[in-house]
């Protein structure tokens, strides 16, 4: 979450949690991918699947 609410960069989280930055950019990739893939909670709104 941090990574996307951009307050820090990608270098300061990989630090904070002692992890590579291109790790911390790969799990935000992951979680806007899969975000994406699902209504928001409590909407009405049905994925439209090809």
């Amino acid at each position: 979450m941090e990574a996307i609410s951009d307050r820090k960069t990608l270098q300061e989280i990989a630090a904070d949690h002692a992890v590579h930055p291109i790790q911390v950019s790969q799990w935000k990739k992951q979680l806007v991918q899969r975000a994406s893939e699902h209504p928001p909670m409590g909407s009405s709104l049905t994925p439209v699947r090809n």
